[in-house]
């Protein structure tokens, strides 16, 4: 059974759920300025995200693409030294 995202926070317990909130990114709008950890866990409701590591010369190399159904954010939690990376929304989410 493939579940909706909608479905799984519906079902969520309250002291869960209740933590939860919907915040827009424009496409181009950074989420995440690098470095800096980061208390959230992100779940991609809909559109896109770029992972962007700057390399030694300042540009930015794209790391990894996120599309809707993925989330990040969850290493950063418990490991805040591993957070060197800029998140930007690739398209509107």
């Amino acid at each position: 059974m493939k579940y909706q995202l909608k479905d799984l926070i519906d079902q969520a317990p309250e002291h869960i759920r209740s933590r939860f909130y919907k915040k827009f990114f424009p496409a181009g709008a950074m989420i995440l300025p690098a470095p800096g950890a980061t208390e959230c866990l992100y779940i991609i409701d809909s559109g896109s995200i770029e992972v962007l590591k700057e390399s030694y010369s300042g540009t930015n190399i794209s790391v990894n693409v996120f599309e809707e159904g993925s989330f990040f954010g969850e290493i950063e939690i418990f490991c805040p030294e591993l957070a060197p990376y800029k998140v930007h929304a690739k398209t509107d989410c």
